[in-house]
């Protein structure tokens, strides 16, 4: 059966029968964690899979157990790839221009604007709806949450002093 006769055969494009052919290429134990009968938490998404189908059985193996067992948002799991395949020289299922200046400086107001909204929706919630939050919680877990608090407070803190890093320095030469 050819590619085209695939594509007809399911409704879809040559594009996509080539896809889903290709995860063929995935070891059986990676393809087996794109099961849809495991819990969602537990599945590699087909996007993820399909950059790892001309990688080694134990590179696939490798990042496809990390991806799974450290939970990783689609986000992380694709830069992670991209950076373990520019570090081993592979590729990763598709072409993609190099990351440029612009696009870091969208991908950091990106992050911010979340991290603003996302902060805004908690702060209006009433200290009382907090310790509900934490009240079935052991305090393991709230120590845990404190720490992850923070990790992300200092690492706010060397983004924000990057960003102050140039107009330190037009500061200075103003004077």
């Amino acid at each position: 059966m050819t590619l085209e006769q695939l594509a007809k055969h399911f409704g879809k494009t040559v594009g996509w029968a080539w896809q889903h052919l290709s995860l063929l290429r995935l070891h059986p134990d990676v393809q087996k964690l794109m099961s849809p009968e495991l819990p969602r938490s537990k599945q590699l998404r087909f996007s993820i899979a399909i950059m790892l189908v001309k990688w080694s059985v134990d590179e696939q193996t490798a990042i496809a157990a990390r991806i799974v067992e450290g939970r990783w948002k689609l986000r992380r799991a694709r830069h992670e790839i991209r950076k373990r395949a520019q570090q081993l020289g592979l590729e990763t299922g598709g072409a993609k221009r190099p990351r440029q200046p612009h696009d870091d400086y969208r991908i950091l107001a990106s992050f911010l604007r979340r991290i603003s909204e996302d902060a805004e929706l908690l702060l209006g919630l009433k200290a009382k709806r907090f310790d509900e939050m934490f009240a079935a919680r052991s305090q393991i877990e709230r120590v845990r949450m404190l720490k992850s608090v923070e990790e992300c407070i200092e690492s706010l803190t060397l983004i924000r002093q990057h960003v102050e890093r140039p107009a330190e320095a037009q500061r200075i030469l103003s004077s």
